[in-house]
């Protein structure tokens, strides 16, 4: 089931998310939400620069690879297992195992730091977006919401661990309707989805949910063989367009319909991955996502992505507190990227202690009380049966023993 390349391409989503964020902190050109202004209506080379960022770094995007790896990867551990109560109960203990504990400690450690060293400032130069974070101080009440995921402004990717927890809530129950749909009904559920995303309410976990059912329906896709027998070249040029409407369906219609670039972002992430696991001929894709350094950070993606958003953050608290507002405003573009390399830096090695001393552990103590869990459930079930059929026996009986009661 594991799979190199997926977890490389994981780690490669979670880098995009980064330099998206540290591309995010200036303003640009008198531009405080130049992430919000459309790549044609942009004035002056630092804007066209950092759109142009925005867009290839386009963590909305990545948000979309995200999701539908779940879906593909999480439908595979669950065809593994009986179809079952127990089966689906042990799955929701993994993923709380899976999820919960890295970001608990996460959440713990970036509190912390925001209550001994944090004093809100307004820096010179810096964009709405960059001045929304820690206005105010941590209150409990506060804390234990983003704790559990009801408020999620403390960490700004955490909207995303909340979609993901909510969607494995009802996962089991698409799953089994995409197991037991044919081809068919799975696109007519798929395009419900969609539709709901679409006309719906405005809520993340709704808008991306046809993510996760394209991730589903990819097993079905992978048994067409479609790409096993195409050339290099044909593979590196389907790759190259899904890639590009991966990048570019945000730069061009976001003004049409909030919903519009998450469908484009899903259907490509959905396509790329599709041509990612059906070959594995020499392609450049291939052959970028073996790379060590690339496996390594697709590793340690989880807990990269947890702690990023902090370290970017007081890393461009440091260095605004050190320049001259002459200088961001002159230079946005280079301090932008300046951030994001010392901060992927010191996220990649935090990533590496997250891994080894929670994530592993919690990953493994979760498998080990699903275990117990499925072996005790399993128990009282087969106890269970026994009583039932002692009982059945008994009432079965019945009849005969009251007819040697009346010939007597």
């Amino acid at each position: 089931m594991f799979n190199e390349k997926l977890e490389s391409l994981r780690g490669v989503a979670a880098l995009m998310v980064a330099f998206y964020h540290s591309f995010l902190i200036f303003t640009v050109d008198q531009n405080r939400t130049i992430w919000d202004t459309a790549i044609y209506d942009v004035t002056g080379v630092n804007s066209f620069l950092t759109r142009m960022a925005l867009a290839l770094f386009n963590g909305s995007a990545a948000v979309s690879i995200f999701f539908v790896l779940s879906g593909y990867v999480l439908g595979l551990s669950l065809d593994r297992k009986p179809r079952n109560l127990i089966t689906y109960h042990a799955f929701y203990i993994k993923r709380v195992f899976r999820i919960y504990p890295a970001y608990f400690v996460s959440m713990t450690l970036i509190i912390l730091s925001i209550i001994l060293f944090h004093k809100y400032i307004e820096f010179p130069n810096t964009s709405l977006w960059f001045n929304w974070w820690y206005t105010e101080g941590i209150s409990f009440k506060y804390a234990l919401e983003n704790y559990f995921l009801l408020n999620t402004d403390i960490n700004n990717v955490a909207w995303t661990l909340k979609v993901e927890l909510l969607i494995s809530f009802i996962f089991p129950v698409i799953y089994l309707l995409n197991r037991w749909f044919g081809f068919k009904m799975n696109l007519l559920f798929l395009l419900g989805l969609i539709i709901l995303g679409y006309a719906g309410p405005v809520m993340p976990t709704i808008q991306y949910a046809f993510t996760f059912y394209i991730g589903l329906m990819l097993p079905s896709f992978l048994k067409s063989q479609h790409f096993t027998t195409a050339s290099p070249f044909r593979v590196n040029l389907y790759f190259a367009i899904s890639l590009v409407c991966l990048l570019s369906g945000r730069v061009f219609l976001a003004k049409i319909h909030g919903f519009l670039p998450i469908l484009v972002e899903g259907v490509a992430s959905g396509f790329l991955i599709w041509i990612l696991l059906s070959t594995e001929a020499n392609t450049f894709f291939n052959r970028f996502l073996k790379l060590d350094l690339v496996r390594k950070l697709g590793k340690y993606s989880y807990s990269f992505y947890l702690y990023h958003f902090i370290v970017m953050y007081w890393v461009a608290y440091g260095l605004l507190l050190m320049i001259q507002p002459e200088i961001s405003a002159k230079y946005p573009v280079i301090l932008s990227g300046l951030i994001a390399l010392i901060s992927i830096v010191i996220s990649y090695f935090l990533a590496i202690q997250s891994y080894e001393r929670v994530e592993l552990p919690m990953i493994s103590q979760g498998s080990l009380v699903a275990e117990k869990y499925t072996a005790a459930s399993r128990r009282v079930t087969g106890r269970g049966l026994i009583v039932l059929r002692r009982l059945r026996k008994k009432v079965e009986g019945l009849p005969l023993a009251m007819a040697l009661r009346r010939s007597r």
